[in-house]
């Protein structure tokens, strides 16, 4: 299972670019974690006030508001990439937090942050994505250009059957007028036209 490694403002980003609505979303506590093996201070994100010392709320749930990530956003969302299906889920998630980012209103160094992410942990698996979706894309067009010139055949045999099935019932017509005349040969022959007409031509109309 691919892992991706964020840092606390774009993790918030990615949070906040997955929550379908304002009641699916929850705020988030900035608390003191544990030291740095350079001893300076660290902090964690927590669904919970900190224990013991006060706590900041980190502006990351909800709707998000114009001063939380700066001035204006896009109002048009992004269409959806086509290679998206074949990313693996940790991609996909990313992937869609960089895509609605902008209509989320989330600040341009947190989306750039996000490209670099998205860059530097899914740029193999987004490269073998594209190559499967445009695979895809290849053979359904193949079949699209084979149904349409099946299609096709079968229009010009339809036309060439019916020219065929035109002329037997001419030369049946001509055989039955002259039939009289006949001798017993042309008669056997004209009582094949007449079985050949039945069986091709007329039949199939039934």
């Amino acid at each position: 299972m691919r892992t991706l490694t964020l840092s606390i403002p774009v993790m918030a980003g990615l949070l906040l670019s997955l929550a379908g609505t304002d009641a699916a979303a929850q705020n988030l506590y900035r608390c003191p974690g544990p030291l740095k093996a350079d001893g300076s201070n660290s902090q964690v994100l927590q669904d919970r006030p900190c224990t013991g010392v006060p706590s900041r709320l980190g502006a990351y749930g909800g709707t998000p508001s114009r001063s939380t990530f700066g001035a204006g956003h896009s109002g048009t969302l992004a269409k959806a990439p086509e290679h998206l299906a074949y990313l693996s889920r940790a991609c996909v998630e990313l992937n869609e937090a960089i895509r609605t980012g902008p209509t989320r209103g989330l600040h341009a160094s947190t989306l750039s942050e996000l490209h670099a992410n998205y860059q530097r942990q899914c740029s193999e698996d987004d490269r073998e994505a594209r190559m499967k979706a445009y695979e895809t894309q290849q053979r359904a067009a193949d079949l699209r250009r084979q149904q349409k010139q099946l299609e096709q055949a079968q229009r010009r045999e339809a036309v060439n059957e019916a020219s065929r099935c035109t002329e037997l019932a001419r030369l049946v017509a001509d055989k039955r007028r002259r039939y009289d005349s006949l001798t017993p040969g042309q008669r056997d022959d004209a009582g094949r036209f007449e079985q050949r007409y039945q069986e091709r031509c007329v039949a199939r109309r039934t």
